[in-house]
């Protein structure tokens, strides 16, 4: 077997001014860089605009939606950042075929914003280039219905195919 434990009392560097505020497990917080380190990771800053989407260990956790200062681990957890805001960009010309048939190089502003971050996050690798990436096909198909010299004066009728 071998020499009993020796007390807590005669272990040197120990001051103890009752034996009921000496806990053992004392010894091991904040022993290692790595304990310093992993806290001050774990708290982050939610801006304006901005929903946070948790994945836990690859697995849909939760979703962030209100700014402020937050703590969660950083073990096992996954965050992705999704712009909520107003986003608007301009698209290149693109060239079109009316429904007569005739040939239009077309330009367009889109203006948009994401309205679901979970399915922005998961769903979809880089929402902001989907839309851009999409922007151009979805001009197409609309201009491809309809004749460039009604769109002027049927501009109801664009509208309402676009809320179709």
């Amino acid at each position: 077997m071998g020499p009993p434990p020796m007390p807590l009392a005669e272990i040197e560097g120990i001051s103890m001014d009752s034996a009921a505020n000496f806990k053992p497990d004392n010894f091991m917080c904040m022993s290692t860089p790595l304990d310093w380190i992993l806290p001050c990771l774990s708290y982050f800053v939610m801006p304006e605009k901005q929903k946070l989407v948790q994945l836990f260990f690859g697995k849909y956790h939760g979703t962030i939606t209100e700014p402020g200062c937050y703590f969660r681990t950083t073990i096992g957890m996954e965050r992705r950042r999704v712009d909520t805001g107003l986003i608007t960009f301009d698209t290149t010309n693109v060239e079109v075929l009316d429904a007569c048939g005739n040939f239009d190089i077309i330009s367009e502003i889109v203006t948009y914003f994401i309205e679901d971050s979970r399915k922005a996050a998961i769903d979809v690798w880089n929402p902001h280039r989907f839309v851009r990436d999409q922007a151009p096909v979805v001009l197409k198909r609309v201009v491809s219905h309809i004749a460039y010299a009604c769109i002027r004066k049927q501009g109801v009728f664009v509208t309402d195919y676009l809320d179709n």
